[in-house]
């Protein structure tokens, strides 16, 4: 600890005894570095926001795997939504730097020879990010020329700034006809979609129609009704002269003309009813009172096939009413030419610029220049306290600087 202390009073006596030359070389240091920022190339920085764009639920499936928690099967979802993800892409692409150092002229003034190089150097010098509030921040940064003056330093500011805002311009340009693109993508397979389900209903409606003309089920519950209806009707005269016939027995012969005629009616009745109850498709009578009738023979059968040809019509044309709005849908959103950028924050010349920081830059140098000055104050202690005390190291040093001057000279 002693040994400590002692070495820092050497050092504050040290600077005691030269505080004229460390002031000197302090203030010679820190105004060449004052005089060095003035000239040194400055690098100034412009920078737009845009507003975390809007998932677009119309062709995808987004909002519906946004609702399955997916954390729970081990999964996490990055907060970052596809379309920023797809914006990050577009403004990082080869096609809108190349775009930007045309446009700027980037490569004379980065004084590269070809393309590629100036490519390189420009996703050096411009930042994308994403904030906290899921903003999405561009950051372009410019240099001046060394010596660069008042109309350098504007030119500059400017050009940061108008190289923001153009990739925002080219941002919303691709973007927008990709989005076209998707759109029309979509609308092409909708639209076959619906052409095809055209058919299939057209197919549908025509099978259902040849079937109802091929057994007669215009409106199959109502003829079932109809035809059961009838039948008990028929059922219930048949009985009604059965019990006529009866009473008509108590008080005349079987050869009464009267008798006669209800048996005839009965049978006749009876024939009639079983040629309802046993009718079909070839047997039945061509008049068109008795197609409204059905065979009740058949009648599970036609049931089943009637009710799956009449599903197959309804289930096509749930699928038409689906499609319908989906194709609309799809026409508006290739025929829209709309930003589909927002921008919170346009870019605006920067006042300040970022490098060089002179005052930080000036406190260095002069915090160097005084540790490199003690420590050539102290060598030169050294030697002067060798040159009394021991001659003959001295004069070996001496030597010693003398061969390594020859060897170089």
């Amino acid at each position: 600890m002693g040994k400590k202390n002692q070495g820092m009073l050497d050092l504050l006596v040290l600077a005691a005894e030269h505080r004229k030359g460390l002031v000197i070389h302090f203030l010679i240091i820190c105004g060449l570095t004052a005089g060095f920022s003035f000239i040194v190339p400055k690098t100034f920085r412009a920078e737009t926001v845009l507003l975390p764009p809007v998932e677009d639920e119309s062709m995808g499936m987004g909002s519906l795997l946004s609702q399955i928690p997916l954390s729970g099967f081990g999964f996490s979802l990055s907060p970052v939504s596809e379309e920023t993800n797809i914006y990050i892409a577009i403004l990082n692409s080869r096609t809108v730097m190349e775009t930007v150092a045309r446009r700027f002229d980037l490569q004379r003034l980065y004084r590269l020879e070809t393309l590629e190089e100036t490519v390189k150097q420009l996703r050096r010098r411009v930042t994308v990010k994403i904030n906290d509030d899921a903003t999405l921040a561009i950051q372009t940064h410019a240099r001046t020329r060394w010596f660069s003056g008042k109309t350098g330093d504007e030119q500059t500011r400017n050009r940061c700034r108008d190289m923001a805002n153009y990739f925002v311009s080219k941002l919303d340009s691709l973007n927008r006809r990709f989005k076209s693109q998707r759109a029309s993508d979509y609308r092409i397979f909708i639209q076959e979609r619906y052409h095809r389900n055209m058919q299939d209903l057209a197919h549908a409606e025509e099978s259902f129609k040849a079937y109802q003309e091929r057994v007669g089920a215009v409106a199959l519950p109502q003829q079932t009704q109809a035809t059961i209806t009838a039948a008990a009707e028929m059922k219930a005269r048949i009985m009604a002269k059965e019990i006529e016939l009866e009473v008509l027995g108590y008080s005349l012969d079987s050869t009464h003309p009267d008798y006669i005629r209800v048996m005839r009616e009965k049978r006749e009745t009876e024939r009639k009813y079983q040629e309802f109850i046993a009718r079909n498709g070839s047997h039945r009578s061509l008049d068109e009172e008795s197609q409204v009738f059905l065979s009740l023979s058949e009648v599970p059968d036609l049931g089943l096939n009637y009710l799956r040809l009449y599903r197959e019509v309804l289930l096509q044309e749930k699928i038409l009413e689906l499609i319908l709005p989906m194709l609309e849908q799809a026409k508006i959103q290739e025929a829209r030419d709309t930003p589909t950028v927002q921008v919170l924050d346009t870019a605006v010349a920067p006042v300040k610029k970022i490098r060089p920081r002179r005052a930080l830059s000036v406190i260095f140098a002069g915090l160097l220049s005084v540790f490199f000055s003690l420590t050539l104050f102290s060598i030169q202690e050294y030697f002067n306290k060798m040159r009394r005390e021991n001659t003959e190291m001295y004069q070996k040093w001496i030597k010693v600087l003398e061969l390594m001057k020859h060897g170089t000279a």
